[in-house]
């Protein structure tokens, strides 16, 4: 399983697109969402994260507003980022929480 490494290349140096929520229905590969994920010129590398995974923390109401869905980038008010920053650091230690969530057991649309 990658969870959100799904991309990873082949001995012969070839991208590959494991079967995941970006690929085709039927698993094959998806090419316009593969060409389109690994043509950023940036990565994020970090030793301080959090990774939840399928055991992913409720979030206390009060922070609701911090959610984002789709693609794209959520500009929050500082004030509001230093409270999750508080509530995340304050409530758990930094690395890994849970396994990747299986988007087929929770029967995530592609």
């Amino acid at each position: 399983m990658y969870g959100d490494n799904f991309y990873h290349k082949n001995p012969h140096g070839d991208w590959i697109q494991e079967d995941s929520a970006h690929s085709n229905k039927e698993g094959t590969p998806n090419i316009d969402h593969l060409n389109a994920d690994i043509s950023g010129k940036n990565t994020l590398i970090s030793e301080n994260f959090y990774y939840f995974g399928q055991a992913s923390p409720k979030i206390p109401i009060e922070l609701y507003g911090i959610c984002h869905t789709g693609i794209g980038q959520k500009l929050l008010p500082k004030e509001q980022g230093e409270k999750f920053v508080t509530w995340l650091t304050s409530s758990f230690i930094p690395g890994i929480h849970g396994k990747p969530i299986s988007w087929k057991i929770y029967n995530r649309k592609r």
